[in-house]
């Protein structure tokens, strides 16, 4: 296992959000610089942690948590507790790969910070208050016969997750889907009936997510939050009310940083239209509508004022909840959290919030970087090696890499190299020629000069090393399998396949592995 000091491969914003913020550049956009865990710990929280504990005591019970998580949950109530967030979209079998990667990461930095006078817990924010169900109705898995597989459940649209209500049919098309998977029969017996336990003690979509996340990583003292249930959902109404006395003054805030961001070259992550709020409501039909402000009034689907939307929040607090530039922020004003664990898009989005905490009166937490996590697999890791190659190169940069270091060990590539030499060469005396007679031609010569050798160092091996790799069955073969593992759909591994894809294969030792890793940076494990 290698550790590279980067970060992590071909993400789904810009390399420079990343370095910009690692470096300072961006220390405009967010209150503490990066790392700085002492300061992040030092920040006062007034929450109330004796009722959050209650609550999340409450939620936890409901899903049948191990003791590990539920002790930890106690220690909330501690009147020095921190915590450290991180959360995902409830997915479908723990949707993509980066859900363990967060979670863990929480766990680990969690460990590393705890003491008995100020506990940190890891919590994991189930985020079940979104609506764009495609986003979570999908999984994919890589069988020990490097083929895809994928499953998507027909789910109802528009209603947030934690709304939509189980169906049997859901987990006897999940368990079959498990069951086609060419893995290791002992592990895919393990994950099936993981899946199955957190079904039956789940009533919903999110629940279900959520008890498969507590089986694995439950016993570590991962405590979940979900902001959906009857229990935890009332602990966000005073922010709440507070955003509607003034509903469109945290969208200003978000679009006054987008410009400045604007400004420096950036392209902002988050947006806001005019006369739109940060908050969603859901409508007599049960579904999840963005409202809107005109100035005297609000709508959705139909048209409300401030006091049906406070009505609406005592009887169901619920039925209104925040877009992603407030779902921080109140996050924050419930939880004693020192430290938000971010993928890259997210930290992105994070940094045009600083203005929507001031808004509030709380206090930006420390943006964290999630980890990285790949799994290097034995045929991968001969491939590789055979190219002198690593995986964070193939993943930056596809297979153009291999395609030139492969044409590199050509007779044609030696050739080119050859009669390169020999037609800078004839460039230098023609150059030498031309300036002589007229120094004036010293522009036009460059530039023929540059062109040649552009054409000739880049487009020709490039073409080249394309039609080597096409005429070659083997090779080919071997660009198939990087991409199934390293870059499958075209995306890097862990935000496409499954972890439990590498449960089924390889077993709870994969667990126990990554728990024993760094809690910064890209780890390319080796299975």
């Amino acid at each position: 296992m290698s550790k590279p000091t980067f970060i992590n491969p071909v993400q789904a914003v810009p390399k420079s959000w990343l370095d910009a913020f690692q470096h300072g550049t961006l220390k405009d956009f967010h209150r503490l610089s990066a790392d700085d865990t002492s300061a992040a710990l030092a920040t006062e929280s007034n929450v109330d942690r004796i009722d959050l504990e209650r609550c999340i005591g409450m939620y936890l019970k409901r899903l049948n948590a191990p003791k590990a998580s539920l002790s930890n949950a106690k220690r909330i109530a501690h009147p020095n507790s921190r915590v450290v967030m991180t959360g995902q979209q409830a997915g479908l079998l723990l949707g993509s790969a980066y859900t363990i990667s967060k979670a863990v990461n929480a766990i680990l930095l969690a460990r590393e910070l705890d003491t008995q006078d100020r506990p940190v817990i890891p919590v994991f924010w189930v985020a079940s208050q979104d609506h764009d169900v495609n986003e979570v109705a999908s999984t994919h898995f890589l069988g020990l016969d490097e083929a895809l597989y994928s499953l998507k459940l027909d789910l109802p649209q528009n209603q947030a997750i934690a709304r939509i209500k189980l169906r049997d049919e859901w987990l006897t098309q999940t368990l079959s889907f498990l069951n086609q998977i060419p893995a290791t029969p002992e592990f895919k017996t393990w994950i099936a009936n993981e899946v199955k336990a957190a079904f039956e003690t789940s009533s919903n979509f999110a629940d279900w997510f959520a008890g498969i996340l507590l089986r694995l990583l439950g016993d570590q003292g991962l405590v979940l939050f979900d902001p959906m249930d009857a229990n935890l959902a009332p602990l966000f109404k005073a922010q709440i009310k507070h955003e509607l006395s003034a509903p469109l003054a945290s969208s200003v805030a978000i679009e006054t940083a987008a410009k400045k961001l604007e400004r420096l070259g950036f392209n902002p992550q988050l947006r806001r239209a005019e006369g739109s709020t940060n908050l969603f409501l859901e409508g007599d039909d049960g579904l999840r509508r963005l409202l809107k402000f005109d100035g005297a009034g609000f709508t959705a689907d139909r048209h409300y004022s401030y006091g049906d939307l406070e009505a609406i929040l005592e009887q169901d607090p619920a039925r209104i909840t925040p877009a992603a530039g407030l779902r921080p922020i109140l996050q924050d004003a419930v939880l004693p959290n020192a430290i938000n664990v971010l993928g890259p898009g997210e930290l992105a989005y994070h940094l045009e919030l600083n203005g929507v905490y001031e808004l509030h009166g709380i206090k930006q937490p420390l943006l964290h970087p999630r980890m990285g996590i790949t799994m290097l697999e034995p045929p991968i890791k001969r491939i590789l090696a055979k190219y002198s190659l690593s995986a964070a190169e193939y993943q930056k940069n596809g297979t153009e890499v291999l395609k030139q270091k492969l044409f590199a060990q050509t007779s044609a590539n030696m050739s080119i190299q050859t009669e390169m030499a020999n037609i800078m060469a004839s460039f230098e005396r023609m150059e030498a020629e031309l300036l002589a007679f007229e120094p004036a031609f010293a522009k036009n010569v460059w530039r023929s000069k540059a062109t040649v050798r552009f054409q000739i160092e880049n487009n020709l091996p490039r073409k080249l090393a394309a039609a080597y790799a096409r005429v070659d069955t083997d090779v080919q073969n071997q660009f198939l399998r990087l991409e199934k593992h390293l870059m499958p759909n075209q995306q890097p591994q862990e935000r496409y396949i499954s972890f439990l894809s590498h449960l089924v294969k390889f077993g709870p030792v994969l667990l126990e592995r990554i728990l024993k890793l760094s809690a910064r940076g890209a780890h390319w494990l080796e299975v």
